[in-house]
C-alpha cells in the first residue's frame, strides 16, 4: 500500500506538471494505497470523464465500484458531497444502459436526491434534478416528477441560477 501511495502522490505532481495521467490509474493506486477519499474523488473524475466521452457502461462500472468505498470513510459532508455525485452519474449512464424504466436509474437518482437536502449547492444538482424529473416523468409517476421540479424551482431561486431555473421549466414540460 505505500508503494500505491507513492506512485498515486508522483502520478498527481506529474499531472499538476501537465502530465497526461487518467483519473482511474489515480483512482486505482489510492484506492490500494487504502486512501479511500481520494479514490474517490478521481473515480468521480474518471466516472464524469467515461460519460463525456459517451461510455455510459464504462461510467456505471466506475460509479458503482466506487460507490462500494463508500463505506471506508467517514460520514459527513465530503463523503456526502462524493455520494451525491457518483449516485448521479450512476443513474445517468444507467438511463443509457438500461433504459429509464429500469429499476437502478430511478434508484440511483433516488439516493443522491435524498443527500442533496444537505449539500443544496452541489455542482450535479442540475444533472441530478432533470435526470431525477426525467425518469420519472417518463416512468409516469408524475406527482413525484412535480415535486422534484419544485425542489428545483426552489433551489434556483435560493442560488439566483438561471441555468437551474430550466429544469423545472424541462420537467413541467415532460409531465
Amino acid at each position: 500500500s505505500q508503494l500505491h501511495r507513492k506512485v498515486g502522490t508522483t502520478l498527481e505532481r506529474e499531472r499538476a506538471a501537465g502530465a497526461q495521467v487518467a483519473a482511474a490509474e489515480l483512482a486505482m493506486h489510492f484506492e490500494l494505497a487504502r486512501e479511500p477519499m481520494d479514490a474517490l474523488r478521481y473515480y468521480v473524475e474518471a466516472a464524469e470523464a467515461a460519460l463525456g466521452r459517451l461510455s455510459p457502461r464504462e461510467c456505471m462500472s466506475l460509479a458503482e465500484h466506487a460507490l462500494t468505498l463508500l463505506g471506508q470513510v467517514p460520514e459527513g459532508t465530503e463523503r456526502d458531497a462524493l455520494e451525491i455525485a457518483l449516485a448521479t452519474l450512476r443513474g445517468l449512464s444507467a438511463t443509457h444502459v438500461h433504459g429509464v424504466s429500469h429499476p437502478e436509474a430511478k434508484s440511483a437518482f433516488k439516493r443522491a436526491y435524498s443527500l442533496l437536502g444537505d449539500i443544496p449547492g452541489h455542482p450535479m444538482r442540475g444533472r441530478l434534478l432533470h435526470g431525477f424529473g426525467f425518469v420519472l416523468s417518463l416512468r409516469a409517476d408524475y406527482a413525484e416528477a412535480l415535486a422534484v421540479a419544485e425542489r428545483a424551482e426552489a433551489f434556483s431561486s435560493a442560488s439566483n441560477d438561471p441555468v437551474l431555473v430550466l429544469v423545472p421549466c424541462m420537467v413541467h414540460g415532460y409531465v
